[in-house]
């Protein structure tokens, strides 16, 4: 590969803004702690049951140099909610997933 990448352009491997790490992780949205941090005054505070095993999911993405490719918030709804779940975030990018089951 290395020498593919090499007849193309012999720099391509060492230019710092051509390398990104991407990783994800999961959030629960049923920990097991019984308190629930929320701003004061907040009209949608979500009640969580124990017996779900929802999470959301954040995939970030940056480059060496600093770059950075907005975050994907992934939730398990199969539609959008009538309201903004990321109000006050404009740069996070806002995904749903249906159930598979």
């Amino acid at each position: 590969m290395k020498h593919y990448l090499d007849t193309i352009s012999p720099q391509l491997l060492d230019s710092p803004d051509r390398l990104y790490n991407a990783d994800e992780t999961g959030f629960s949205l049923c920990p097991k702690s019984k308190k629930m941090i929320a701003e004061k005054g907040s009209k949608h505070v979500y009640n969580l049951s124990s017996n779900t095993k929802n999470s959301v999911t954040v995939v970030a993405c940056c480059s060496a140099t600093g770059h950075y490719i907005p975050p994907l918030i992934v939730f398990p709804y199969s539609r959008r909610p009538n309201f903004n779940l990321l109000a006050g975030f404009e740069e996070v990018l806002l995904g749903v997933l249906a159930n598979l089951i």
